[in-house]
């Protein structure tokens, strides 16, 4: 007999060690409680899961998101942390707990569900109807190739390579932050945004995840597995843009969400050069993932001496967009790649 049902808070290791046991992590139950639990847009079946002769064989989570499309606040919710025990795959436990949550989800008023799966759950997506928008790239900025080719090359080397070539990677974004006057420079630790920010923030004719101070609690300020900073751009107390980011043990700085308010293109670019430059002497590499290259997003990273992951010699596979739609409403705008605004903020694994 195959069931789906909810987990709670005093079984929540049995669907942790299932996560672990799938994707080879070491994720406490704590945290993977918090993740799923603790959202302040929880839907009433955060996890959901498989039982064959009352054995749980798989899970998958849902977590409720507040979007904005246009002027329009929606509910919707993301598909992740799909994961089936080996020895159960094959029959049919996937679809199973897919086509349950999508029938709960409905009934929960979500609007549509999203996720970017991996080359293994995507197909399974696909074959239950769900579209694939499109795709998202990863764009990143050498900052200290000394570092980068030391292992390889070795220190002398690499020292060499260094000095030649990190002034060259860097050059274009010094020249437009430079370009930026009257621009003042915050870094912090916790949310610096005031009410009136939000406003700001969530401005957009595209589609968006809603941010808030709730959510920036949630994911950043509050995240019991990661650290993270603000770095934000004001003229005197308007909001021009802003970076939140984390610098990883191996020296690469994570963007995971960034924005810029002007409205003219030039001066978005020289703003965000003036937030990334700020950037300098914390890491190795500058990564900013889920770069939509449809909206103008990777040429403006480009233009600022980015590359994009995807190029012919990295050949790093994109992350694809995928989407279930229960209103009809919006099924034009939610289909056409190009009006998404994603971050890395905005993936389940923000907290892992």
């Amino acid at each position: 007999m195959t069931q789906i049902d909810d987990i709670q808070k005093k079984s929540i290791h049995i669907p942790c060690a299932i996560y672990n046991k799938v994707f080879s992590k070491k994720i406490d139950a704590a945290t993977f409680y918090y993740k799923h639990y603790q959202n302040p847009h929880k839907i009433s079946m955060p996890l959901s899961n498989d039982k064959i002769d009352g054995e749980i064989t798989g899970i998958n989570g849902f977590m409720g998101t507040k979007f904005v499309i246009g002027s329009k606040e929606v509910l919707a919710a993301q598909s992740c942390d799909s994961a089936v025990l080996p020895q159960y795959r094959g029959k049919g436990v996937f679809s199973r707990i897919i086509r349950s949550a999508e029938k709960q989800c409905q009934m929960d008023g979500v609007t549509f569900l999203f996720g970017f799966p991996n080359g293994n759950s995507y197909p399974g997506f696909i074959k239950l109807g769900w579209v694939h928008v499109g795709d998202f790239y990863r764009a990143f900025l050498p900052l200290n190739t000394g570092k980068l080719f030391e292992r390889k090359l070795g220190k002398l080397i690499s020292t060499i390579v260094a000095i030649v070539a990190n002034p060259l990677f860097q050059l274009k974004l010094k020249i437009f932050a430079r370009k930026a006057t009257g621009v003042d420079i915050q870094i912090s630790e916790n949310c610096p945004f005031m009410e009136s920010d939000y406003e700001v923030i969530n401005r957009t004719e595209g589609i968006i995840i809603k941010r808030s101070a709730e959510c920036y609690k949630w994911k950043v300020d509050n995240n019991p597995s990661k650290r993270f900073k603000y770095i934000v751009a004001r003229d005197r107390d308007n909001l021009l843009g802003f970076i939140i980011y984390k610098t990883a043990n191996g020296g690469t700085i994570n963007v995971v969400d960034w924005q810029c308010f002007e409205p003219d293109k030039a001066k978005q670019k020289i703003v965000l050069a003036k937030l990334l430059y700020q950037l300098r002497g914390r890491g190795t590499t500058i990564s900013i993932v889920l770069v939509n290259a449809a909206n103008g997003e990777m040429k403006m990273l480009e233009s600022l001496g980015f590359l994009n992951a995807s190029n012919r010699i990295m050949k790093q596979a994109p992350l694809p967009l995928v989407v279930k739609i229960f209103s009809t409403g919006i099924n034009g705008h939610l289909l056409e790649v190009s009006n998404w605004i994603c971050r890395g903020m905005d993936t389940d694994v923000m907290i892992s």
